[in-house]
């Protein structure tokens, strides 16, 4: 997790993924192949409130997945 994971978003995006795909590829496929996608994955009611809220849009440039921040865990900010 952390820098690691931004760093491969990174290079997805790089290596020719859409922003869309590269998305999914770090929530929903990754909660699918733990086996945990009836409690994460998407924004659903009834799912864990585990959250990333990117203050840039990174559908406008792909570096913003390095920018600020809000991390939402069990539906609480943490800082």
């Amino acid at each position: 997790g952390g820098k690691a994971l931004l760093s491969e978003l990174l290079l997805l995006r790089e290596a020719g993924f859409s922003i869309g795909e590269v998305l999914r590829i770090a929530t929903l496929n990754g909660s699918e192949a733990l086996n945990i996608d009836g409690q994460y994955g998407t924004i659903e009611v009834g799912k864990k409130a585990d959250l990333i809220l990117f203050h840039q849009n990174p559908f406008d440039d792909y570096t913003h997945f390095l920018g600020k921040k809000t991390i939402i865990k069990a539906g609480k900010v943490v800082k």
